[in-house]
């Protein structure tokens, strides 16, 4: 359904092309038609040379087809008398290669004006008029019309004289929509450019290169095509702006036939990729023509069959990609919206050749319907294009945030199976340790008690085996700290906390140490890694282990505290305190890495006696 309305929607422009043909001119009161009036002769000389001229008939003049096929120059001669100041406006209603105008004085051809098709624009006779040349005369004068060749072929004009300012308003039409399509190409290039910035690290694709070239091309032919762009200039004399668009149009198909192949991926070994190569060696050739000018017969005739000929060339090329994209790439959206594009180039291509087949000189003035329907075609046509481009970005990006995910999801997986094997690798550990390790201990103990008590009254064998019997005690609580650190279960914040002030009124309570615990901690469930955990108990552990056998301290404080993101445990006593020499013993160094390890950090805060440290964890 879709592609029904767009071709409703592309016959409308067609007929809206038809419908804009240039107003019928004028009909002045003062018009003169100077034509039966006349004399017309014809040279194979393109100079302002009077000699060797060839006269014809009116009716020659007239059809193109009876003038000798070398034949360079139209002089039309005329006599003129004007007795007036006003200006005399000598123009044309059609379009011509080039109009030049001259007075005879004393035997010599004297320079009026140019107009034309292909007129130079930096000494045009009217600044932005094509059609007419003005010029004043008091005398009468013999004046000679100089109708040049362009492209092998010279159109034959109906030719006025009036004093009535002549518009050509299918100038101003054709100026509208080149200003049109330009800037739309101008949004183009610079999205297609930040495009394939941003791609650059992926090495965008052939095709999107491609593609700027055309658009870039596209821009400079029609601003010069509306003279914005002016390439006449004195470094180059013999170029006029016609030459120009001639060229960029013939460079413009070149790089689109390349943008076709690296777009739907024409495979270099197929039929259709031979065919349009033949197509490229044509295009290239007819560049070579556009900028000769031959002189022989056989040449002139080659050439002027060659470009004829290029419209219909340019139709079997587009159609053989055509039918290629329809069998082979029919397969996506992708395609199929780019399709739609290559489709209105074609239609747009045949609009041109049916112009050359019916109208033999129309590359002189592609007419205006004809022009509005290219000039469609061409946005459409990268309309089409960029849609297929960014649905198919769209749809890539899709894939490759969907493969992220699932690569993400594959990850966090693995990590899954990896921490439950841990785990279970964890709980096989503790089990072996509470059944082996622990009832060895355990049976070590019973044994040496039961040693003791056998003993009695051999000192030196009670204090060896009361050693003994503190080893195996030491040894049983070492155990229970690995078995608490291996059990999963423990790892929260709330169980470190118990865990060390549990440790910490077991390790006091035959002491002469007063021992405060104060609990700041917010209840709740957040984990902590075993790790973490354990380095965190470790440096508990040796700050209660310091303070027992250095401060000779009377009072602890130990505060628990959670604030934001943070959990903190301060431990302080009045004891001696630390000396600076002290801060690079083994015990404080220790106690720092395993801080770092934790990702926290440990200080000495200033205290009026004793120690005071604090840690502090990030959660």
């Amino acid at each position: 359904m879709k592609f029904y309305l767009f071709f409703i929607l592309l016959f409308f422009i067609r007929i809206t092309g038809e419908n804009a043909e240039s107003l019928a001119p004028k009909k002045y009161n003062d018009e003169i038609f100077i034509n039966v009036k006349a004399n017309y002769f014809i040279s194979d000389n393109a100079d302002n040379v009077l000699t060797g001229l060839r006269k014809i008939n009116y009716e020659s003049f007239k059809n193109i087809k009876k003038l000798p096929i070398q034949t360079k120059v139209i002089w039309v001669v005329f006599e003129l008398e004007n007795n007036d100041e006003e200006p005399i406006y000598l123009y044309v209603k059609e379009r011509i290669p080039k109009m030049e105008l001259y007075v005879l004085e004393s035997d010599r051809l004297k320079f009026l004006g140019r107009s034309g098709y292909a007129y130079r624009i930096k000494d045009q006779s009217i600044e932005g008029n094509i059609s007419e040349i003005v010029f004043k005369n008091k005398k009468k004068s013999h004046f000679y019309i100089k109708i040049s060749r362009e492209k092998y072929v010279i159109n034959c004009p109906d030719l006025f004289i009036s004093k009535t300012f002549y518009q050509d308003f299918s100038n101003q039409k054709i100026d509208f929509v080149t200003y049109i399509t330009a800037g739309f190409e101008v949004s183009l290039v610079l999205i297609c450019f930040l495009f394939i910035l941003s791609t650059i690290k992926r090495k965008p694709p052939k095709y999107l290169v491609a593609f700027l070239m055309v658009n870039v091309i596209d821009i400079i032919y029609f601003l010069s095509r509306a003279n914005i762009i002016v390439f006449e200039t004195l470094l180059f004399p013999k170029i006029s702006n016609s030459m120009v668009w001639n060229v960029l149009g013939d460079l413009n198909v070149l790089f689109y036939y390349y943008f076709f192949i690296q777009f739907f991926r024409i495979p270099r070994k197929s039929t259709t990729y031979r065919i349009v190569q033949l197509g490229v060696i044509f295009w290239i050739g007819q560049i070579f023509i556009e900028l000769s000018d031959f002189n022989s017969i056989i040449l002139v005739h080659f050439a002027k069959n060659y470009l004829y000929v290029a419209a219909f060339v340019d139709v079997f090329i587009l159609s053989v990609i055509t039918i290629f994209v329809f069998k082979k790439r029919w397969i996506s959206k992708y395609y199929k919206i780019a399709f739609v594009g290559l489709f209105v180039m074609l239609l747009s291509a045949v609009d041109i050749a049916s112009s050359r087949f019916v109208f033999e000189n129309a590359w002189l003035n592609l007419r205006f319907k004809s022009f509005v329907f290219l000039q469609f075609s061409m946005v459409i046509n990268l309309l089409c294009f960029v849609s297929a481009i960014i649905n198919n970005f769209v749809k890539f990006e899709k894939e490759r945030q969907l493969k992220e995910v699932e690569h993400k999801n594959q990850i966090l997986q693995n990590e899954l199976e990896r921490q439950k094997s841990i785990e279970a690798e964890r709980a096989r550990i503790s089990h072996d340790m509470h059944d082996d390790l622990g009832a060895g201990i355990s049976a070590l103990k019973l044994q040496a008690e039961f040693l003791k008590e056998k003993l009695k009254g051999n000192l030196t064998l009670q204090d060896d085996l009361d050693e003994l019997l503190k080893t195996s005690a030491d040894m049983n609580i070492s155990m229970r700290e690995m078995l608490w650190n291996l059990n999963k279960t423990n790892d929260n914040l709330p169980s470190l906390v118990q865990y060390i002030s549990a440790y910490a009124e077991h390790f006091f309570c035959k002491s002469k140490i007063k021992l405060v615990i104060e609990n700041n901690f917010l209840k709740k469930d957040i984990p902590i890694s075993s790790d973490v955990r354990w380095h965190l108990f470790l440096c508990m552990k040796e700050s209660l282990n310091n303070i027992y056998k250095h401060s000779a301290a009377k009072n602890v404080d130990i505060k628990f505290s959670q604030s934001q993101k943070l959990f903190t445990i301060e431990i302080q006593d009045d004891g001696l305190g630390l000396r600076r020499s002290q801060t690079a013993g083994n015990g404080f160094n220790n106690m720092n890495y395993r801080m770092q390890e934790s990702g926290g950090r440990i200080e000495i805060l200033p205290s009026k006696k004793g120690l005071y440290l604090k840690f502090t964890l990030s959660i």
